[in-house]
């Protein structure tokens, strides 16, 4: 894909005067975001809740969620480790020239946060070249921005195919006998396709950026506009989850996440609420224009590793049909009724888990946003838990002169439950 010479990104920076954090957040501490309150009519967040709540019965032949499995895990859930696990934020050992260019870092992390499906293997001593773990993209962003690649819309445009396959360890092309003999021939490797679809979002993304006048992604996260080659005051604009999430699924096609159902569609962006959540968590105590308080109002859960975690404790329950389908490894067609089910599930069976938990505990409530990245941290656990007895059980045997064997990883121990696998899509 072409793109505009780097000389027509605009210099200019944004020169917003500091609001008080008072005025911007009605009393909240800015040391941590606000979660609850101001709700708006007519919001984007409150319609993507209110169009999985209408739209959930349609898909309940397929998936459902289990209500008695539900209220059972919500007494076991304190309140106090899902508030703890929404501040837990890992940092990075990199130096950054200003909080800028460290919110466009992480705002690039969440918008290439997709092919969960696929990121299944945990090796003996080490991840095998060409298989995408859960940390490709964290590391090939780390491995340009140490190669002083710049992320913005200019350097993200320079960025080859070539230089992308390297930085993620996944190889373009592999080498294939024809007909069995001594012959080989190079075709696409395995994980090409997503490759492929990394570049196609970075490409995608810096060609919008450039023609929107913004010089990267933090940029127009900063913004309360749709274009950025005119500045204008913007001290008294109130930023919310609500307007960037809206902004980012109208000026970039890569935000835009729908799951079909029948004739009506139901809205997601994942992505889109992943910026806002990981980027307020991280940021609200420096950056007052991400001191948000509408954080309440997102709805996550869309993702192919929260909905296999729901499914191994039975909060969602699956048809047998797709059951067998994905435990045999099948791929759910994109925009099919059994990916828009899953999905949706996946995301009511957080808002349920969050209203439980709130019933109990109604003077100290939780959000979707909360319990979700609770369950994120659940999953992180079991994946670092599994992947340390793995390279043990590795060092074991090499220590005895056994050959070294593959693992799979499987969300929870002793679960032969999969993630559902879908190549045509750029969300989860």
């Amino acid at each position: 894909m072409g793109h505009a010479d780097s000389s027509m990104v605009p210099t200019c920076t944004l020169s917003v005067p500091v609001v008080s954090w008072r005025r911007r957040a009605f009393g909240t501490s800015p040391i941590m975001p606000r979660l609850r309150g101001g709700r708006s009519e007519n919001s984007i967040l409150l319609d993507i809740r209110s169009t999985v709540l209408s739209q959930t019965e349609e898909l309940e032949e397929l998936v459902s969620v289990n209500a008695t499995a539900v209220e059972a895990l919500a007494k076991d859930i304190e309140t106090w480790r899902v508030k703890k696990s929404f501040k837990v934020r890992f940092g990075l050992p990199l130096v950054f020239d200003d909080v800028k260019q460290e919110i466009n870092f992480y705002a690039l992390l969440a918008t290439l946060s997709f092919g969960s499906g696929w990121q299944e293997g945990v090796w003996s001593k080490a991840p095998t070249k060409g298989v995408p773990t859960r940390d490709s993209v964290l590391n090939m962003l780390i491995s340009l921005h140490m190669d002083s690649k710049n992320l913005d819309a200019a350097g993200l445009a320079e960025v080859s195919l070539f230089a992308l396959s390297q930085a993620l360890d996944i190889p373009l092309t592999k080498e294939k006998r024809l007909d069995g003999g001594p012959i080989r021939q190079d075709v696409p490797s395995d994980y090409r396709w997503l490759v492929d679809k990394y570049y196609s979002v970075l490409s995608s993304l810096s060609s919008d950026l450039t023609s929107r006048g913004f010089k990267d992604l933090a940029d127009f996260i900063l913004s309360s506009r749709m274009h950025g080659h005119v500045r204008v005051d913007e001290s008294d604009v109130n930023f919310s989850a609500s307007l960037l999430v809206e902004r980012l699924v109208k000026c970039f096609e890569t935000f835009q996440d729908v799951a079909n159902v029948g004739q009506s569609s139901v809205p997601l962006h994942r992505k889109a609420q992943l910026v806002c959540e990981d980027l307020v968590a991280r940021f609200a105590a420096r950056e007052h224009r991400l001191n948000f308080t509408d954080m309440e109002d997102l709805t996550l859960g869309s993702d192919a590793e929260t909905v296999t975690w729901l499914r191994k404790l039975s909060l969602i329950e699956v048809s047998p049909a797709l059951a067998k389908k994905i435990d045999s490894d099948k791929e759910i067609e994109a925009g099919s009724r059994e990916e828009a089910a899953l999905r949706v599930a996946g995301v009511k069976a957080c808002m349920k888990l969050a209203e439980e938990i709130n019933k109990i505990n109604p003077e100290d409530t939780v959000s979707n946003v909360e319990v979700w990245r609770y369950i994120s941290m659940q999953v992180k656990d079991l994946y670092f838990k599994q992947a340390k007895e793995v390279r043990q059980e590795a060092n074991n045997k090499f220590g005895q002169g056994e050959e070294e064997e593959e693992k799979i990883y499987v969300i929870g121990e002793g679960d032969d439950k999969k993630m559902f696998r879908c190549k045509n899509t750029q969300h989860y």
